[in-house]
């Protein structure tokens, strides 16, 4: 019944789309059904020959182009990592697991183990386990560790333990059952990494499970283009699926089937970049982390289509240069990437740097991309991105150091200077007013100096295995922003983990930069009848921030500044001091114990300032300490 009540929820939002709901929920939930009980007693294996016979050719020929660059680079680290793997020692959303044997349906950190029905059977978003920890680990993102180390050391242990975890993955996942072939992002992404591995190891495998493995590849194309992840405001997981498909297409191109995959994965491509992604470079999800997740995989199809002489048009490519700039001005002077909207960690392969939320590894792909010297200077470069960027290309670039100075997006307003580093954020929940992976965060900020991060977004911490804590950080309280009568700017609905109505309406009203001054000035309706303004005033000769925060009627008024962690927050009289650097003035306030989440699945303690106030007006200023003087 829940099910039908969000369908009906989600047909509310789109009338437009009743019919192909209507259509999606007959094949999902009833013929799927039927099929799926058949598939659970007779499982769909299909031999090698059936393989070609269903992808359109008589003798199977691979494509032998490989998606890496220089996959035997010097990188030791993996070598490290890659024993660990030989040792059953994973890490998995930022956390450590040894394993006896993989259980590639279990949730290791809650016990829970799914059974192995058909996907159209399977409720994953129980609460207290959380169905990301079997879908982290069968992405199988860890080829590329055990892929490096073998180029390294044609050692074959590490060749070893990837045919035997695809056969042991094989054995435990037939097609369509179990928890992994729930998504077909999932599938998508394993199969990206698969085929990665075909290229690392394919001296090394025997025939019997080179047939084995190209089937499954087949298969996963079959279930990603039978189960699309279809919606009226289309986002990351349908990119990811055609990303999936593309990839197969290629890897299959010589037979009827890649060629049919590689054209339909192409042509959605350039419809939804500039469906998803503004002019400006912005994607639509109303998430940094999303943006960042989404820049790599159009990163990727670019990539993979220029090796295999596969052309995009010229807005494709100027718009993923948009969105690289995006990156590079909305990363702060620390290197970080504000968490504003959800974070789950979302990445496709396993080359980029471990932290998260640092950006900037994308920028020195960039940089090689579209021969960009301020990209390669704001950018961090490891070695394993030669993988995917030609070293002497990369070197040959001049970095360019550029004054990133205040600039406003689609929805996002950045005052910055050599000094402070303010981002706002004033606009659409995401995805066109759909919603998903915005927070209750309109005009929200964060604050950095050139120094520290010290005023942060709560984070996320997690999706559907926790629906208190998941509502909890996406709430208006976990964000730096006023409340106003203890109630939410949108409502949130328990049962809904990616829902909530879009009623804030929040818009930009004045963007004015000047010489000595900045200014922004932004409403939104969330709280009906009382109208939000928020002023915010940079004064750049005191270095002084002033935030002003207005209702139109008298209101018990409530503004939370989450800090970062390890940010020495004082109180003295009104003041408020934050280490040496920065000294706040606020109306009656106090600092409380809070909780933030650096990263999915993880959550850690800090402070919070909460101020609270019955009026119609709050002030907070913000000021560079060294800049303060005596009143």
């Amino acid at each position: 019944m829940e099910k039908v009540k969000n369908i009906l929820y989600r047909v509310q939002k789109n009338p437009e789309t009743l019919h192909i709901k209507a259509t999606r929920f007959v094949k999902r939930k009833i013929l799927q059904n039927i099929r799926g009980r058949y598939i659970e007693r007779y499982p769909y294996t299909p031999s090698l020959e059936d393989t070609k016979r269903l992808l359109g050719v008589k003798k199977l020929v691979i494509n032998e182009i490989p998606f890496f660059l220089n996959p035997e680079i010097e990188y030791m680290e993996s070598i490290k990592e890659a024993n660990q793997i030989i040792n059953g020692e994973y890490e998995i959303l930022g956390r450590m697991h040894k394993f006896n044997k993989i259980n590639w349906h279990q949730d290791v950190f809650s016990s829970k183990v799914w059974k192995k029905k058909h996907f159209s059977r399977i409720t994953y978003d129980d609460e207290n386990s959380d169905k990301k920890v079997p879908w982290e680990l069968s992405k199988f993102q860890h080829i590329t560790t055990l892929g490096l180390a073998y180029q390294q050391t044609k050692d074959k242990r590490y060749a070893q333990v990837f045919q035997a975890q695809v056969e042991d993955w094989i054995k435990e996942n037939l097609y369509e059952i179990g928890i992994n072939w729930v998504t077909p992002m999932e599938a998508a992404i394993r199969a990206v990494n698969w085929i990665n591995g075909y290229y690392f190891f394919k001296e090394t495998l025997p025939k019997e499970f080179l047939e084995k493995y190209i089937t499954q590849l087949y298969l996963h194309g079959k279930f990603i283009e039978e189960n699309l992840e279809w919606s009226p405001k289309k986002e990351n997981h349908y990119l990811s699926d055609m990303l999936g498909l593309f990839f197969l297409g290629i890897f299959f191109k010589h037979t009827k089937k890649g060629k049919k995959w590689i054209l339909f994965a192409k042509k959605e491509f350039e419809k939804e970049i500039i469906r998803q992604v503004s002019d400006e470079g912005v994607d639509y999800e109303g998430s940094l982390n999303y943006h960042r997740l989404v820049t790599e995989l159009f990163i990727l199809a670019y990539i993979n289509g220029r090796r295999n002489n596969i052309t995009f048009s010229g807005t494709f490519v100027q718009r993923i240069e948009k969105m690289c700039e995006f990156i590079l001005w909305y990363t702060t002077p620390t290197g970080q990437a504000p968490s504003i909207g959800d974070t789950d960690n979302g990445r496709i392969l396993n080359i980029w740097n471990k932290d998260i939320n640092d950006h900037r590894d994308i920028l020195a792909v960039a940089a090689a991309l579209f021969r960009r010297g301020d990209f390669k200077a704001h950018g961090t470069f490891h070695t394993k991105l030669h993988l995917l960027i030609d070293k002497k290309e990369y070197e040959a670039i001049s970095k360019r150091n550029v004054s990133l100075t205040s600039r406003r997006f689609n929805d996002y307003y950045i005052m910055r200077d050599e000094d402070i580093y303010l981002l706002i954020h004033c606009g659409d929940i995401g995805r066109e007013g759909f919603g998903g992976h915005g927070h209750n965060d309109q005009l929200s900020f964060v604050f950095s100096t050139k120094n520290k991060d010290y005023i942060i977004d709560a984070g996320t911490y997690a999706y559907t295995s926790n629906h208190s804590m998941r509502h909890s950080f996406r709430s208006t309280a976990s964000h730096n922003t006023l409340i106003v009568n203890k109630m939410e700017q949108n409502p949130i609905q328990a049962e809904r983990p990616f829902d909530m109505d879009h009623k804030t309406q929040a818009r930009c009203t004045a963007w004015n930069i000047g010489k000595e001054h900045e200014q922004f000035i932004g409403t939104h309706k969330g709280y009906a009848p009382f109208i939000v303004t928020r002023e915010i005033l940079y004064d750049k000769k005191k270095k002084e921030i002033r935030i002003k925060d207005k209702t139109n009627n008298e209101a018990d008024l409530e503004l939370n500044i989450h800090f970062n962690k390890g940010v020495n927050v004082k109180k003295e009289d009104n003041r408020i001091l934050l280490g040496k650097e920065i000294e706040m003035e606020t109306g009656p306030a106090e600092i409380i114990p809070s909780i933030y989440s650096p990263s999915y699945g993880i959550k850690e303690e800090n402070k919070r300032l909460r101020i609270q106030k019955h009026g119609k007006e709050l002030i907070t200023v913000i000021k560079l300490k060294q800049q303060v003087q005596d009143i």
